[in-house]
């Protein structure tokens, strides 16, 4: 699903973006604008995440793209401060 979404990014003609396997390289990678997040990670959840994200100084805006979603999830989101929408499809 990244690669996919990556293409579709890049022949919109935004800059190529860049893939973590997991949380920890996504974490050391360089910073972004826009981060898109899975709930599943395969070495911590999507919620740690946005956690660490959210505590730097520049947190960049975060979509979260999921095939694992409830309604648990979507209401720990909202606790996590994901932001203002969420569209489940």
């Amino acid at each position: 699903m990244p690669r996919i979404i990556g293409a579709v990014l890049t022949a919109a003609g935004f800059c190529t973006p860049a893939h973590a396997g997991n949380g920890a390289d996504a974490l050391r990678a360089a910073p972004a604008d826009v981060v898109l997040l899975d709930l599943q990670l395969p070495d911590t959840s999507g919620l740690d995440g946005l956690a660490a994200l959210r505590a730097r100084p520049v947190s960049p805006a975060v979509v979260v793209i999921t095939a694992h979603g409830s309604e648990d999830a979507v209401e720990q989101a909202l606790r996590a401060d994901i932001g203002h929408e969420i569209v489940a499809v």
